[in-house]
């Protein structure tokens, strides 16, 4: 539905009216398609209009509950800056589904990413900063959910928080054992001048480098650390476990 389509709708009708067809209307939906399907073609629609999209998924949690729309509700609330219903459906989702810690972790990041947007006080966003970051590392160190972590590692690179990023790769390693995920952490160590972790990751990758441009991206990122030494140690370690020498 186009904005100017929804502020007539908003405009013309009582929100008695509006409520009551959007019940019915959704009634509807969910008896000709499964439970899944509506969160789908919910959760798909533009909220450009906020109270409305609101509207939707408030009366969607009367008829059918799940994290997912939970989890919409609560980003939708902070998104306006209404953060004790924010606040007070994160603590309906926990009531509902205790083992859903990913849908409530990710509901109180919104909260508190809202907040920080909305404020330009330094002190208030330093602290926010924190608590993102605590709820970031939570995320990260409780779980094995691979899409999971990776959004814990975006929303850290988004803040620029290097100690969890960092975290977040070696995490996605660990669960996934794909090389690239260490190839990103030591180009993101280099990119933000930490050598010295730069260099702790390069000695961790050599032990899983197996082809050629592995080892050219190995001894490239070691001279890319400053040290002339440090990289002629890797690149001798290479030629040994290639065995290119004795």
């Amino acid at each position: 539905m186009q904005k100017s389509k929804q502020y007539v709708l908003i405009n013309t009708f009582p929100l008695k009216e509006i409520f009551a067809f959007t019940g019915i209307f959704l009634g509807v939906l969910i008896f000709l398609f499964p439970a899944g399907d509506i969160e789908k073609r919910v959760l798909q629609e533009e909220d450009a209009n906020l109270d409305l999209s609101i509207m939707y998924l408030e009366n969607i949690t009367r008829i059918h509950k799940s994290p997912a729309i939970f989890e919409a509700l609560v980003e939708r609330y902070a998104k306006k800056g209404d953060y004790v219903r924010a606040s007070k459906s994160i603590n309906e989702l926990r009531r509902l589904f205790p083992s859903e810690k990913s849908s409530y972790l990710r509901g109180e990041y919104a909260i508190l990413k809202s907040m920080y947007f909305s404020t330009y006080d330094k002190q208030k966003r330093a602290d926010l900063i924190a608590k993102m970051e605590n709820i970031l590392n939570d995320a990260v160190l409780t779980t094995n959910d691979e899409k999971f972590v990776y959004w814990a590692l975006k929303e850290s690179i988004y803040i620029d928080s290097f100690n969890t990023t960092l975290v977040s790769v070696k995490k996605l390693f660990s669960l996934t054992k794909q090389q690239k995920w260490l190839q990103f952490a030591v180009d993101y160590a280099i990119a933000h001048s930490k050598y010295k972790v730069a260099q702790s990751l390069i000695e961790e990758y050599v032990t899983y480098c197996s082809d050629t441009d592995c080892a050219k991206f190995i001894i490239k990122s070691a001279l890319a650390t400053g040290d002339p030494g440090f990289a002629a140690d890797i690149s001798m370690k290479i030629a040994k476990k290639r065995d290119l020498i004795q």
